[in-house]
């Protein structure tokens, strides 16, 4: 009987640890609620930053910041948003991953009383948000009333799974899904006769420095070869925008230039200091990022 006994309580201990530990990916809760047809996305890894590097990097997506959201980012292991326009304004909705307590206790303790739940869904009427816990420590964060999206097949899964999963292997990454999305709303061109299906620009932390990459995902490693010319022009022209005078054309001759199996093409810059990166995504504000997708 003890034996019994001891072996259930093992198996019960078990598989409570099991359900804790295997939490389910941000990525996979990511492909399940972000809507795919954003024009572009985030991903943040917080802790690979410094705390005033952190916040300086959120003005992308949040311009302001209160003392409660400051404490907050502290917590955060993972932030993936997606950023669109409906209806003339910004659009936003992110999954958020980190060392968080229930949902039901931060809206108690929340001296905001505007929440209302509703089929498992939190609303904030003054600052119009709604949010949802996924599961422990995961929550889905959406400006507007939560709805659900048109399911995707298992091949617009995938697809979406892997540039999603492509962009939190670093520490930051803006990426464009769809080009021809982009392209229409916010360029106000056509992007059939380029074939680029998404465009990564990350930053990775390695011993202390950013190594900074753009990346050009074409339909296979053929395509990539046969259009490497105008990879290149694109990437060259990125960067001589996005810095400015003779940093831009001392990174240019450093480049590191690699194409894998799949497709992607990208371009290495190796040893950005931290305010180089601050200044690069500043220059693209949350202001910013509203007035260009309004033009």
């Amino acid at each position: 009987m003890k034996k019994n006994f001891f072996a259930l309580l093992i198996a019960i201990i078990a598989i409570i640890y099991s359900c804790t530990t295997l939490q389910k990916p941000a990525e996979m809760f990511a492909v399940e609620y972000l809507a795919s047809d954003s024009l572009m996305y985030i991903t943040l890894k917080p802790e690979e930053f410094t705390e005033g590097g952190i916040e300086n990097l959120l003005s992308f997506i949040m311009p302001s910041l209160n003392k409660e959201q400051k404490d907050a980012i502290k917590r955060i292991d993972l932030i993936i948003t997606g950023i669109s326009i409906k209806d003339n304004k910004l659009a936003v909705d992110a999954i958020i991953q980190g060392d968080f307590p229930s949902l039901n206790l931060l809206i108690k303790l929340d001296s905001n009383k505007n929440w209302e739940k509703k089929k498992g869904v939190w609303f904030n009427n003054q600052y119009n948000i709604s949010i949802v816990e996924l599961a422990p420590g995961t929550f889905y964060i959406k400006n507007g009333n939560f709805t659900e999206h048109t399911p995707l097949s298992n091949e617009e899964k995938k697809s979406f799974f892997d540039f999603i999963n492509y962009m939190t292997h670093k520490s930051a990454t803006v990426g464009i899904y769809s080009l021809d999305a982009f392209s229409q709303t916010v360029l106000k061109s056509d992007s059939e006769n380029i074939p680029i299906n998404s465009i990564f620009a990350s930053f990775n932390k390695v011993n202390g420095k950013y190594d900074f990459s753009i990346t050009l995902t074409f339909s296979d490693l053929q395509a990539a070869q046969t259009n490497m010319i105008l990879a290149r022009t694109i990437i060259f022209v990125a960067l001589s925008t996005m810095f400015q005078g003779g940093a831009g054309n001392s990174i240019i001759k450093n480049l590191e230039w690699s194409t894998d199996d799949t497709g992607r093409v990208t371009a290495l810059y190796r040893g950005l200091s931290l305010s180089e990166v601050q200044t690069l995504f500043s220059n693209t504000s949350a202001m910013n990022i509203n007035k260009l997708l309004q033009e």
